[in-house]
């Protein structure tokens, strides 16, 4: 299976996804004007992941500054995909990663975890 990598714009975040390795991260800021459009690609990429090649483990990282309502989404529909299809055999990790001062983030975060029923694992940084 071919990893996936976009580099970062203005609006949307790099995307570098080693089907391999089994790391999976998004990092920077995501406001793109159609973020259904953006992800749509990344979303697919992560469904035929976990039924062609899933390693036994996989880390999803995750280094937002900002999101949007509509990325917020995506990345949700991203975690449940993981969450509810990876084979029972496999390991799965989010890394939730967080400029120190940025309460909004990490309660984003938190509200993932609670929401998805699983436990992430948190990193304030000094930058992101």
């Amino acid at each position: 299976m071919d990893n996936l990598q976009y580099s970062p714009t203005s609006k949307t975040p790099s995307v570098n996804f080693n089907a391999t390795a089994g790391i999976l991260e998004i990092k920077g800021n995501s406001i793109p004007e159609d973020a259904f459009s953006f992800y749509d690609p990344v979303i697919n990429w992560v469904r035929r992941y976990v039924a062609e090649f899933p390693p036994a483990k996989t880390v999803f990282v995750f280094k937002m500054s900002y999101f949007n309502t509509s990325s917020s989404n995506c990345f949700m529909n991203m975690l449940k995909i993981l969450k509810n299809t990876l084979p029972a055999a496999s390991t799965f990790e989010v890394k939730w990663y967080f400029e120190e001062d940025d309460e909004d983030m990490q309660d984003s975060g938190e509200y993932y975890a609670a929401v998805l029923g699983m436990p992430f694992s948190f990193y304030p940084v000094d930058s992101l």
